[in-house]
Formats: structure tokens, sequence, C-alpha cells
């Protein structure tokens, strides 16, 4: 890892012993594997083809899909129950406070949206993955908290559908309707003399459904100046999510390209 650690620094926003610590931790002990893991960071850090990257390692270009694939899954494998495992109950309390905080949006859980990430043509895919902005895709479902850090992915959505038909279809939706696990109860807004209690809530845009637990912004025909109040602060905290995605492509400028 060290010899190439100064081309992964180059073209990934991370330092070189993060770098050095993430396959320590994936691979211990195994250089093979260590070298496998380089190839994918580098990957991830620069963008470049599986031809690039097997010349670049003396490796075959379906060797080289096999390592991207494989390293990929480790790290979900390893890191996820980590830095993105299911909060807790107090977790979600401490996520709802932190929306009023900074966003004042009381009993907030997440801001909720899809990302389309580009790739190249699936061979006899015909249109499944183009999508309305005229090229070829995969979805990322995504929620995040009030200072953006993803709480909840789901992937693997054909880039033709919206965000709303692959909300519907997520086990995301199948969970929330279950009330999912460590959700909070219904709890009382700030400075609501009624003291009626509101359930908790993710946020998302228009192209999501109206739910008990996910509220959207008025359409634009039907405002007067209450409503535009309200859109307005909902958009103030689900702008986190995209926020968050644009933090994602700057840490990896591998979002332009087309992933092969």
């Amino acid at each position: 890892m060290s010899s190439d650690s100064s081309d992964l620094n180059h073209g990934f926003d991370s330092d070189v012993s993060s770098d050095d610590e993430l396959v320590d931790i994936l691979f211990q002990g195994h250089r093979r594997q260590k070298t496998n893991a380089t190839s994918k960071l580098l990957y991830l850090a620069t963008g470049c083809t599986y031809s690039a990257l097997a010349l670049y390692f003396a490796r075959g270009v379906t060797t080289v899909s096999f390592i991207v694939n494989e390293t990929t899954l480790a790290i979900w494998n390893t890191l996820h129950n980590v830095y993105m495992k299911i909060p807790s109950n107090e977790k979600w309390k401490e996520i709802a406070n932190r929306f009023y905080e900074l966003w004042n949006l009381p009993n907030c859980l997440g801001a909720i949206d899809g990302k389309h990430v580009r790739i190249q043509k699936i061979p006899n895919s015909g249109s499944t993955n183009y999508n309305y902005k005229h090229y070829h895709s995969i979805v990322l479902l995504a929620v995040c908290d009030a200072d953006g850090l993803f709480t909840m992915i789901e992937t693997g959505y054909t880039g033709r559908n919206n965000d709303g038909g692959i909300f519907r279809a997520s086990y995301l939706a199948q969970w929330l309707e279950r009330n999912g696990p460590n959700l909070p109860a219904s709890a009382c807004l700030p400075h609501d003399e009624s003291q009626e209690k509101v359930p908790y809530f993710f946020v998302g845009d228009n192209a999501f459904p109206l739910k008990r637990y996910l509220m959207r912004p008025f359409p634009i025909q039907t405002l007067d100046n209450k409503k535009r109040i309200f859109n307005y602060k909902l958009s103030r905290g689900r702008k986190t999510i995209e926020c968050s995605f644009g933090m994602t492509g700057r840490g990896i400028r591998h979002q332009h390209p087309n992933i092969d």
C-alpha cells in the first residue's frame, strides 16, 4: 500500500494514513489482498478505467473487475456496522434535537432523497437504466442527519424510475410502514400550547409520497403565505441530503466519469 499511497492521495481527498488504516482494517496481514484493496481505492480515487488499472497492476481486466467488486463488498461488510448502524431510540432523538437546533425543524429524523450515479450502459439492458437526465444510471436512495451524515442507504435501483416509485418499492419504506425498530413515539412540538403529540418524521421533496412518517412540500399551485413559510422551513432541513451527496462527490472524484 505504501508504495501507491502518493497516487491515492493525489486523487482522493483523504490523507495517506487513513488509506493505510482502511486497508489494514480490511485485510490484516494479507499482502496480496492489500494490493487488491489498493487497486480498488485507486479506482475510487481517480475514476480510471479497468483497462488502465489492469496495466498499472499487471493484471487482467476481468481480474480487476472481480477485485473491485470483492473489495467494495469487504468495505461494506466490515464498516457499515461501525459507521452506519441502525440508530437507537436515543440516537433518533439526538438527531431530531439536532435538526431543531440547526434548522428549526422539530421532530425530524432525517432528510431523504435519491441520487443518480452515472454508469456505462449495461449490455442488452435497453433503456432500463436511462434516466430523465439523458444518461444511464443506478439510483442511490439515502437518508442523512442534520449534519449531512448518512444514516441509511439503499442502492441498485434502475435509473428510469423516479424517487417516489423507488421509495415505495424500497426496504426502507416497508421498514417505516411497520414503525421500524427504535423509532421514538410521538412527541409534542416545542412552544405548542395545545400539547398535541406529533409523530417523528423524515423530509423529502415533491417526488415522495405524503405519509405519517414522511413530510413533503405543498404543491406550488396551492401556496398561500402559511404554506410558503412551511415549505421554506421544510426545505431548510431537506437541503442536508443535497449537501451530503455534494460532499460525497467531492470526497470521491469518481462521480463524474462513467463507472465500468
